[in-house]
């Protein structure tokens, strides 16, 4: 089954998002201690690599169907994209926690538009507490080029 079948599957199945927020934002860490968010922004990288997307309207479509989140475009700046993630999941996670991570959504995004336009990219993010969003801000280095990906 290709990925794209995969997640369409999978996302029409009613699983609760409490199971998945558990994993992510409680056992993950609990295991992995100070190493939780290398691991989880790595680990998003390699997700990436496991559901190629071809555009950025894929990238948003991948996000909602996941259930990270809605993910909106901000801006596009020469060497940068600004994002937003927000929606009901994202709400939740900030009532449940003080702050919570999105390494592993920043690093989704950065191989993403690693793998788009061809050049290293490198994704942080901030959190919003009040919104209850995170942004996410995409950078590059247009002589960085990707060998081999």
């Amino acid at each position: 089954m290709k990925q794209k079948e995969y997640i369409d599957k999978l996302s029409e199945q009613v699983i609760p998002a409490s199971s998945v927020v558990v994993i992510r934002d409680w056992l993950i860490p609990e295991i992995l201690s100070n190493h939780s968010d290398t691991v989880m922004y790595w680990s998003g990288k390699k997700l990436a690599r496991s559901f190629p997307c071809e555009s950025i309207q894929e990238v948003m479509d991948f996000f909602e169907k996941v259930g990270f989140g809605t993910l909106t475009v901000l801006s596009t700046k020469k060497h940068e994209m600004e994002f937003q993630l927000s929606g009901e999941i994202v709400a939740s996670r900030f009532d449940l926690q003080s702050s919570p991570s999105f390494y592993l959504e920043a690093g989704f995004l950065s191989q993403q538009i690693q793998a788009q336009k061809q050049v290293v990219c490198e994704s942080i993010f901030t959190t919003k507490r009040k919104a209850k969003v995170a942004n996410f801000t995409v950078q590059w280095d247009q002589k960085d080029l990707v060998v081999n990906e």
